[in-house]
């Protein structure tokens, strides 16, 4: 039985203190265990602990979206789209947490958080890339890919996690329309609504009986104000 103190189920701990829903995979890089009810469930180290003593366990997934703190994969099946996309974004693509996969020919999953617009998993239009968030899950280092090859992060793992406003098009600044939701959940500044002053229904007029008038039922006469008895 695999060693619950080995490589895998340190890292494991580590991102579960980091936040992250981590599962173990197997050699096929599925999950041992049914992670549907863990998307929106926390993993606990007693069920790590007792994951990663079976036989079996090759490597760490990670699961993507809203349980995971935001956690969203960008994840490049093709090195020259990789190789487009960072030269495009050399500092974002030196600033976010990068994973190179042991696939032959190459793989790379860039991590970041993201507003939750990007939090649904997808094909990013126009490029062969894959986008993990809710309901999906990347294998993480250290695995041990299918062909032998072991999953490794390039640098180091920041304490944070950067935050992309626009992950697909980082260096474009984009408008938004938020929602009060939206503003509170990224702690926008929201400007006070001062409402506005309602006009008065006739100017006032220097003898005051002119403006109490229709309250009081008088009627203005250039002499001085008269009362008189109210139409029935």
């Amino acid at each position: 039985m695999t060693d619950p103190q080995d490589g895998l189920y340190q890292a494991a701990g580590k991102y579960l203190s980091r936040g992250w829903n981590p599962i173990p995979i197997g050699r096929s890089k599925r999950p041992l265990v049914r992670w549907k009810r863990l998307q929106t469930e926390r993993v606990t180290m007693a069920e790590l602990r007792t994951w990663f003593a079976r036989g079996g366990v090759t490597g760490v997934g990670l699961i993507c979206g809203e349980i995971s703190g935001g956690l969203c994969v960008r994840d490049f099946d093709d090195p020259a789209e990789y190789e487009r996309w960072s030269q495009a974004y050399p500092d974002v693509a030196t600033a976010l947490p990068t994973v190179v996969s042991g696939r032959a020919g190459g793989g790379w999953h860039v991590y970041c958080r993201a507003p939750d617009r990007f939090w649904r998993t997808r094909k990013i239009p126009g490029t062969k890339d894959h986008w993990k968030a809710n309901g999906s899950y990347v294998v993480a280092p250290p695995s041990r890919h299918p062909s032998g090859a072991v999953y490794q992060w390039l640098g180091d793992l920041p304490a944070a996690l950067p935050y992309v406003a626009d992950p697909w098009r980082p260096g474009r600044p984009v408008a938004r329309r938020l929602t009060v939701l939206q503003h509170l959940r990224e702690r926008a500044p929201m400007q006070p609504v001062r409402p506005a002053r309602r006009p008065l229904a006739q100017p006032f007029h220097q003898n005051p009986a002119s403006n109490l008038a229709p309250l009081f039922h008088v009627r203005v006469h250039p002499c001085g104000p008269r009362r008189v008895a109210a139409s029935t």
